[in-house]
Parts: C-alpha cells; structure tokens; sequence
C-alpha cells in the first residue's frame, strides 16, 4: 500500500512538472519528494538535506540562453493575478523538461505564493545578482500593471526597484510597493520674502512656481536702509549768464533775457516764460502785452538791471602797472 501511494504521488510530481507551461511556476522536492532535489546541479545547499540550507531556492531550465550563468544567482517573481506578494529565491538546481520560462520553485517556497492544490500559476520574474543588479528580465506573459492601476513601464520600474531592495536586504518575501522606483530625489530650495502688507505677511516666491503659505505667527524684519550718502555742495560754482537777444518790436529797445546756472529766481523765469512766448505764440503775446503794459516792463526792467549787474561781476579790471623801485 505504501508503495501504491509513492507510486501515485511520484506521478502526480512528474505530471505537474510536464503540464506546466511557459511563464508559469510549479514546486518540487521535499517534503513530500526529496530525491528530486538530491545533488543540485548549482551546488546551493537545500533544506533539509544539506546543514544550513535554505527553504527558498528553485529550479530554472536548460532551455534558458545561458542558464549556466544564473546558477546560485536570485530569481524573484510574483503572480500575475494581482496579489501582491514576492519570492525572492536562490537558483539551486536545473530542469531539463521545463520550457523555457519555466520555474520550479521548492515546496517550501511556494505555499509562500499560492495554495499548494493549484499547483500553478502565471508568474512575471526576474532574475538579478547578489549585489541587486539585474541580469534578465522581467519575464513575462501578461503583466498584472492595470491591477495596480499603473502603466506597464511603470509597473516593470516598481518591480524591479522591490526586486533589488528585497536581494539587497536578504529578504525572502516582501509585498509589491508600486509607489517604489527606485528613481532619485532632487530636492529643490525655494527662497521666499515676505512683505508686510496692511500688518499681513505676503509671500513673494522668488525659485518656482510653488506657492507657500504664510505661518500665522510669522514675523516680518525691517532691514534698515543703507543712508544715501549726500554728495558735497561745490560753493565755488561761478556763475556764467547765457545772453538771449530778442528781436526788435515796433521800435522799442531790446530786451535782453538772462538765464543763469544759479539765482535766477521768479525774476529770471518770469523772463525765460515771456521770451519763449513771444517765439512760439506771437499773438498770445501780443495780447498779454497789450493787457499788461505795467508788468511786461517791470519784468523787462529787472532783466536789464540783472544783466547788467552780472556784466559788471564778470567784467576783468585792468592790472595795475608796476611800481619802479628805482631812485
């Protein structure tokens, strides 16, 4: 009876392993088979045979392009129907009967994954170096990237950043993150001024387009001015008149317009008003002349007695002659 039953379940073993199809898993050796895995040709010690084996390893196939390569290397998988849990297992042994994307996984392992009466499953896998780099995959038939609601490439790019963190951290199983990329953070300083507007502090951003919020219990500093320097007064400033001639009107005598740098005073703008007046308007002039006789020449008397004044203060005396010493 004994024998019947070894019979029975050798079949069964041998049966799942030639029913298993392309990018599926299914399991072998102990408990319940541990001949299969007897004298793994990778040399990875296997629980329980060997002392300080591990449960979690599998087999690849010979059909895989440099399967020798992969030996002792890492294969971490999960199923492609949507359930989050991952395998990270070590590559122990190879199959010759097993299609090419083909995995057997221990017993051990794979209760890990799935209940042990299905016997298998669509899978999506990879396989990478001790170190975490990646040395195929990911191998696939369908990927489960709308069950997580990502896109495919961003699927494989949450995938194999859990792949490598999980043969980095040594760990055996671990739950599919699909906010982990593994992409590079770049941390970005916004400068900010805050202003004082009516006793309310308003942020001006000064980087990017992010806008932050004003704390309630912010507090605006004053930085106080740097005080303008005052440039020195030059009191030396000579006064140089500039003459402007008018042209002469219906006999009278020509009014002389000063303009000075310095002084001219309500006197000298009253004049500059007229003359330009006079150019521009003629008849606006005329008329204000007429108008105004008194004004005109009280204006045009000060102007003479101004430049006249100014003649004087410009006008060079002779040197005096030398005075002979002579006896």
């Amino acid at each position: 009876m004994k024998l019947f039953n070894l019979f029975v379940l050798t079949i069964i073993s041998i049966t799942a392993v030639f029913a298993a199809e392309d990018y599926e898993v299914t399991y072998y050796g102990c408990p319940g088979e541990c001949s299969t895995q007897r004298h793994a040709s990778c040399g990875v010690k296997t629980y329980p045979l060997d002392s300080g084996g591990t449960k979690y390893f599998c087999a690849i196939s010979t059909k895989l392009s440099h399967y020798e390569k992969y030996c002792s290397k890492h294969v971490v998988l999960m199923l492609t129907d949507g359930s989050k849990r991952m395998l990270n297992v070590k590559v122990a042994d190879t199959c010759g009967n097993c299609d090419r994307y083909h995995i057997d996984l221990s017993s051990y392992s794979f209760g890990d994954i799935l209940e042990m009466d299905k016997g298998e499953a669509e899978i999506v896998f990879g396989i990478y170096d001790d170190d975490g780099s990646k040395m195929l995959g990911p191998i696939y038939r369908h990927l489960p990237s709308s069950k997580f609601g990502l896109s495919e490439d961003a699927f494989k790019a949450a995938f194999d950043a859990n792949a490598k963190r999980m043969v980095k951290g040594h760990e055996n199983k671990s739950d599919f993150n699909a906010s982990e990329t593994g992409a590079v953070t770049t941390t970005t300083t916004t400068t900010i001024v805050f202003t004082t507007i009516s006793g309310v502090a308003t942020p001006t951003l000064l980087n990017n387009g992010t806008i932050v919020d004003t704390p309630n219990n912010s507090t605006t500093k004053s930085v106080p001015k740097k005080p303008e320097e005052k440039k020195p007064e030059d009191k030396k400033t000579t006064t140089v008149p500039q003459v402007v001639k008018e042209e002469e009107d219906d006999g009278e005598t020509p009014t002389v317009g000063i303009i000075t740098a310095l002084g001219g005073g309500i006197l000298g703008a009253a004049g500059i008003g007229l003359l330009i007046m006079k150019k521009r308007s003629p008849g606006t002039y005329e008329d204000m002349k007429q108008k105004f006789p008194e004004a005109f020449n009280q204006v045009k008397r000060g102007l003479t007695r101004r430049a006249t004044s100014l003649k004087r203060s410009v006008t060079r005396r002779p040197a005096p002659a030398p005075v002979s010493t002579e006896v």
